[in-house]
């Protein structure tokens, strides 16, 4: 038994290619935004943390 082709319309086919491009490029573009706001408030954490632990730090050296 022989493979039938499919008719293709390559217009659409090439409109479908397009989309799907363009939709990449969306997606890639809100994936680096969001990667860069979770580094930005990863280090903003970061930060704060550091300075709570200095505070804590200096409270223990009174305590003691």
């Amino acid at each position: 038994m022989e493979p039938t082709a499919l008719p293709v319309d390559l217009a659409a086919a090439q409109a479908l290619m397009r989309t799907l491009a363009a939709s990449n490029a969306v997606y890639s573009a809100v994936a680096a935004q969001l990667y860069q706001s979770i580094e930005a408030s990863t280090e903003e954490l970061r930060r704060q943390l550091a300075q709570r632990a200095a505070r804590v730090g200096q409270l223990v050296n009174l305590i003691a």
